[in-house]
């Protein structure tokens, strides 16, 4: 292969990771907000949001964690199948906290609506924080680490 057409290709596959990234957290957001109470959403739309969005969600979160570069390091079937597996627990434990919510407040129309939105946001920060853990550990020649944040490194601080 030559040096221009691996740099192309590495663009495109650098523009297809963020691509999906975009995509996992936009679906991962909708599902948050949807998935506590569905009937309400269902009410305008007539359509069942939640095959769509969890699809799409499985898709994004897979391509965040297959693509990123301090995974490199890992043999490609071992990180797809870390990337699959991650992405259905990180998924199904949303999905049951989303469903406890439901279940929690059956008749309430905007107190499920908030709590699911925000322990997703919950959910993802620390997706996130994992991921830069992750990402700063990694030795690998010719990586560069991202900049040292202090958010993330608490989250995995011991006293």
């Amino acid at each position: 292969m030559s040096a221009k057409l691996y740099i192309t290709w590495l663009t495109n596959m650098n523009t297809w990771y963020s691509a999906g990234e975009l995509q996992g957290r936009l679906a991962y957001a909708l599902m948050s907000i949807y998935a506590p109470c569905p009937k309400k959403f269902q009410q305008y739309i007539q359509y069942d949001l939640e095959p769509v969005l969890y699809g799409n969600m499985i898709c994004g979160i897979c391509i965040m964690i297959f693509g990123r570069k301090a995974m490199a390091l890992i043999r490609i079937f071992y990180r797809v199948v870390f990337a699959v597996g991650g992405t259905f627990m990180f998924c199904e434990a949303s999905l049951v906290y989303f469903r406890w919510i439901r279940d929690s407040f059956p008749d309430k129309s905007i107190e499920p609506i908030c709590l699911g939105y925000f322990g997703g946001r919950v959910f993802m920060v620390h997706l996130l924080a994992y991921l830069y853990h992750v990402d700063t550990r990694t030795l690998m020649p010719g990586y560069l680490r991202p900049k040292y944040d202090m958010r993330y490194e608490y989250m995995y601080h011991t006293y």
